[in-house]
């Protein structure tokens, strides 16, 4: 399956649902920004250029971690679990001296590439299935508990 194939599949507009036709059109752009369109969806060469391409998402930009556990992005567990760490380490051993950056950071990252992580992820999902899952909440659950991890342990210990 295409990368074009992909955005133009009913299923992906079903699963943006009244803004289907807004998704499409922005993921649309994606690929044709680096003309990925033709580019079949298990190529490592095709999925490098998605990556690496950026395409500014204010969603991703305010509600990271959330915002990919909703969709289920490939890897969104891996990135929160990766986020707990680096905040656990920040507070018991640097006092709170990343606070900041450990907070800016990841909101950037998704703001510029959670587009196009989002469509590869989709249209990975939706090559091999067939179909799409629908967005969970239960995901977003999850990601909000290994979030919270640190300043729960932080009441914990107080």
């Amino acid at each position: 399956m295409k990368y074009i194939e992909v955005v133009n599949h009913p299923s992906l507009k079903e699963y943006f649902g009244e803004r289907g036709d807004k998704w499409i059109q922005s993921l649309t752009a994606l690929i044709n920004k680096k003309s990925v369109g033709d580019m079949e969806v298990g190529d490592k060469g095709a999925e490098k250029l998605l990556l690496s391409t950026w395409k500014w998402s204010w969603l991703g930009f305010f509600f990271t971690f959330y915002w990919l556990a909703y969709h289920n992005v490939k890897y969104w567990m891996p990135f929160c679990i990766g986020y707990l760490v680096l905040n656990l380490i920040d507070i018991f051993f640097l006092d709170f001296a990343l606070a900041t950056p450990l907070s800016i950071a990841p909101a950037m990252v998704y703001g510029m590439f959670g587009r196009c992580q989002m469509l590869a992820s989709k249209a990975e999902e939706l090559s091999k299935t067939g179909s799409l899952a629908p967005p969970s909440w239960k995901n977003v659950g999850i990601a909000l508990l290994i979030i919270m991890l640190p300043m729960l342990s932080l009441v914990a210990l107080a």
